[in-house]
């Protein structure tokens, strides 16, 4: 700071610290015109011009003090001013200006590689906050922004080391322990992550980001660990206690009331998120999802509209902009939104992953025009593009298929009988997808003793218990064996729990996860009064249905890095369900390997798999109806026949068919695409 030395200058300072910014300018000047080369009086003019945000004034007046004689401070100041105006490139230079006249300069070197960092150069900026840390190892600031840095940089292991550095030296740092915990996640350490996300909160109760990510994490696990789904609901309820007009939150807490089945309290949650902000585009596109689900087609076209509508509004195209029109084509596949779709294939620079969305999108369109060559060329295009990116073998996962034959031998399963429950609550509707399960599970939780719940993942959390567990005690065999009985006992107890929580009053839950039939052996050994119901149909309508689908490639808990690894050491696909799908050749292969394990499974356990024919149903639909309650051991209810008006929720592809009565309109569609398929029909030797 300036060394004011003369009686009018420590005056002048002495106003101007006690805020009194005009008699202190006043008396600057006076000094100014007594002796024009006092810089340190025309600087602090400067600096009274930057306090009353007149930055523009602020930086004429810092380069005159500079021109008289140049100061580190007045560089420091100009350069602050330059920022507020967003002039990156001045203050970048006014701050190096300011350090190569002080080299120690912490708070410059520190801002300078702040804006290094926010304009991109961060091998640069990390470069600045290495010497912050150099001038002062105490300073928690740089070595949090040298975290924050190579964290943008994915760098995530000197990102986690600086960040923890960071803690060491400031326990009370919130957001290092946030940010940590983001990449702990990342890395799939999630106690870790928790642990740092609930400090984070611990120190700052109002932390609303870091709640966010605690309560996003909650949800992912909600079905892995009991009570996960309660507590992500109680963070996102927190934040919105702190900040009511959080409408990223309302969206959040939506997804998980629609992951229950609870689609009328999503739409109310996201009609609160309309009363913050009316043309939230993401807010009209979950609601679109959720009457989509309750199979409400009108609203649901409504909203994606308003959605489509806002973002076009506001001139600018988002993220979730495709995916409101490719939801919107899912309802209604009407050809007047085929000029807009294909306005934005013509984007020479739209990212692959919207540009899927509106192939798929255009696709539906086509199909329901009964373009059916130009229908399929679109589902080629869009499968052809997600193929690229998918580190799919088919071998892999015939050998996964092998692994599973080898390992669940008819003496193995009698070992797992062991540690069974007796719980007949489950009802497990699986086969390849597009088969048929969605159908089944409309008319068997038409039954009034029969709750539908959808497509669970609580067979794989369970299974990915178990594997925790051998890990953790060092176990060399996967074998349920090695697991002490009481350990299996609670695992199994949870999962009732977990199964109970979206039941009322029902006595049989459905779970209609298709691949479960990879799962069979572990379910009839540990749930041996479960029901399985197996689903069949035309090999060649499965197969290009599965082909037309949008699907996920992966879990989404499972990184693509993390997926790929998973493959080298395992030497399977197990990681990917639909890994297969994006391929006519894959999907052939696929099929086929699926037919084998399902014959391993009908060999040991027969009449405990009730093998079902999609034609079969459709042409008898009341004989093979009772058929299926019969084997579930109920009495038979007529409402059974009337699935079509079951108001449940349902959030598969199939959710408007399953609406209608029984049709056979989807029997050998495969025949509308012949010529385009011919591999396809020979790898699975298919004669009609």
């Amino acid at each position: 700071m300036p060394n004011n030395s003369n009686e009018d200058m420590q005056k002048a300072t002495s106003l101007h610290q006690n805020g009194q910014l005009e008699k202190a300018e006043e008396i600057y000047k006076k000094v100014l015109r007594n002796n024009p080369s006092q810089s340190d009086a025309q600087y602090l003019i400067g600096v009274i011009a930057l306090q009353k945000n007149n930055h523009h004034k602020a930086i004429e007046l810092f380069e005159k003090a500079i021109l008289i004689k140049p100061k580190a401070y007045y560089y420091y100041d100009c350069a602050q001013a330059y920022n507020v105006l967003t002039d990156k490139e001045s203050a970048i230079s006014s701050y190096k200006k300011a350090i190569a006249l002080k080299d120690d300069y912490l708070e410059a070197n520190n801002n300078v590689g702040n804006i290094l960092r926010e304009i991109g150069n961060r091998e640069e900026a990390i470069q600045y906050f290495k010497k912050t840390i150099q001038i002062n190892d105490k300073f928690s600031i740089g070595y949090y922004n040298l975290a924050l840095t190579y964290d943008e940089k994915k760098d995530y292991d000197n990102a986690v080391s600086f960040y923890k550095k960071t803690i060491e030296i400031n326990p009370n740092f919130a957001q290092a322990y946030n940010n940590l915990g983001v990449i702990l996640k990342k890395k799939s350490a999630f106690k870790d992550a928790i642990y740092n996300f609930e400090k984070a909160i611990n120190i700052n109760p109002k932390y609303t980001d870091a709640y966010f990510n605690l309560g996003s994490l909650y949800y992912q696990f909600g079905d892995t660990l009991e009570g996960h789904t309660e507590k992500a609901i109680n963070c996102f309820e927190k934040i919105i206690a702190i900040n009511p007009s959080h409408l990223k939150v309302y969206n959040k807490l939506s997804r998980i009331m629609r992951h229950l089945n609870k689609q009328d309290e999503a739409i109310h949650i996201l009609e609160k998120a309309l009363e913050i902000n009316a043309n939230d585009p993401e807010t009209h596109n979950n609601i679109g999802l959720a009457y989509t689900e309750l199979g409400q087609s009108e609203k649901a076209i409504n909203s994606f509209e308003k959605a489509i509508k806002s973002f076009e509004n506001v001139l600018k195209i988002k993220d979730d902009y495709y995916p409101a029109i490719y939801n919107l084509t899912l309802v209604d596949p009407n050809k007047k939104y085929h000029p807009k779709i294909k306005k934005y294939l013509t984007n020479k620079n739209i990212d692959k992953n919207d540009k899927i969305l509106l192939l798929f999108a255009s696709a539906r369109i086509h199909g329901k025009e009964k373009n059916y060559d130009e229908e399929f060329y679109q589902y080629k295009n869009a499968n052809n593009i997600k193929r690229k990116d998918i580190p799919y073998q088919s071998k892999l996962h015939s050998n996964y298929i092998d692994q599973l034959v080898k390992y669940y031998s008819r003496d193995r399963l009698n070992e797992i009988g062991n540690y069974s429950t007796a719980s007949n609550l489950p009802i497990f509707i699986v086969g390849m997808t597009r088969s048929g399960t969605s159908l089944i599970e409309q008319i068997i939780s038409s039954h009034p003793d029969i709750y539908g719940a959808g497509e669970l993942t609580l067979i794989q959390d369970f299974e990915r218990k178990l594997v925790n567990y051998f890990i953790k005690n060092n176990l060399s065999e996967y074998s349920i064996t090695s697991i002490d009985n009481a350990e299996i006992k609670i695992m199994l107890d949870q999962y009732i729990n977990a199964l109970k929580r979206y039941m009322h009053s029902e006595t049989h839950i459905t779970d209609k996860q298709p691949y479960n039939y990879l799962k069979i052996g572990l379910i009839k050994s540990l749930l041996p009064n479960s029901k399985i119901i197996y689903c069949k149909r035309n090999p060649l309508d499965v197969c290009i249905s599965i082909f037309f689908q949008n699907f996920p490639a992966y879990s989404h808990d499972t990184p693509l890095d993390l997926a790929r690894k998973n493959d080298k050491k395992n030497n399977n696909h197990n990681w990917g369900l639909n890994a297969f799908s994006f391929d006519l050749k894959d999907i052939g292969k696929y099929y086929l390997d699926h037919e084998r394990i399902m014959d391993h499974w009908k060999n040991i356990y027969q009449d405990e798999i009730y093998e079902i024919q999609y034609e079969e149903l459709v042409n008898n639909q009341e004989k093979k109806s009772k058929e299926l309650i019969d084997f579930i051991g109920l009495k038979w209810d007529p409402n059974c026949l009337d699935f079509y008006k079951n108001k449940r929720e349902v959030k598969t592809s199939s959710n408007f068919q399953v609406r209608k009565p029984m049709y056979s309109n989807s029997i050998e569609r495969w025949k509308k695409y012949e010529k385009h398929v011919k591999s396809l029909i020979n790898i699975l030797n298919y004669r009609e």
